[in-house]
């Protein structure tokens, strides 16, 4: 069974990296079966070769080809499946970063997720209100979870009450997410059955 490692950078305001921990009690109430162990949580500053979230972010600025304010995501991607503990510990990275992202082909990106590797960023969060911000925040610790345990990136459910719901745009999104704060729901039966059958192992930063 593989671990999930959640990791964010330290340009995250005290409150998105409280609501991503927010998101990972609510995920670990509806599957109990999971461990949330801190990971690399005290080691922004220590330089150490892949230590932290902001490690990789520094990495990878120094090896982009194009330089400008947007993080190049898939450079990003390349540098966490290098991690030698990948080899060693196999595990699921995912990492939150406030940086701007870009990828090939597109000026900017929210984000990217590639087998056992996600890459998500907050900075265009920063806009939204806040109450819409904490929850865009959950629902994407959540979807992208979901995908991680069970449910492969091209499958989305078709219920709009499900993170695994996928919105037409941006603006749908944060509907369904402020809709699932409201209710207190984050996945359907049959998506919570197969993230079920998924990993056993999380642990987060």
């Amino acid at each position: 069974m593989r671990t999930i490692h959640v990791m964010f950078d330290s340009g995250l305001t005290s409150l998105e990296r409280e609501s991503i921990r927010d998101g990972l009690i609510d995920f670990k109430e509806r599957f109990p079966n999971k461990d949330i162990v801190n990971y690399r949580s005290r080691q922004w500053s220590t330089g150490s070769s892949y230590c932290s979230a902001d490690w990789f972010i520094r990495q990878a600025r120094l090896k982009q080809a194009i330089s400008g304010s947007g993080l190049n995501v898939e450079v990003l991607l390349d540098l966490m499946r290098e991690d030698p503990g990948q080899k060693a510990y196999p595990h699921i990275d995912v990492l939150f970063t406030s940086c701007d992202l870009t990828r090939r082909g597109l000026k900017t990106c929210y984000g990217a997720t590639s087998d056992r590797f996600t890459v998500q960023s907050l900075y265009r969060y920063r806009y939204l209100r806040l109450d819409d911000r904490i929850a865009l925040i959950k629902w994407t610790l959540w979807h992208e979870l979901g995908h991680m345990l069970g449910l492969s990136n091209n499958i989305h459910c078709a219920n709009r009450g499900c993170a695994m719901h996928q919105g037409k745009d941006f603006d749908e999104t944060i509907r369904f997410a402020r809709e699932m704060t409201r209710t207190n729901r984050i996945y359907c039966p049959d998506c919570t059955k197969k993230i079920s059958y998924g990993g056993n192992t999380m642990r987060a930063s």
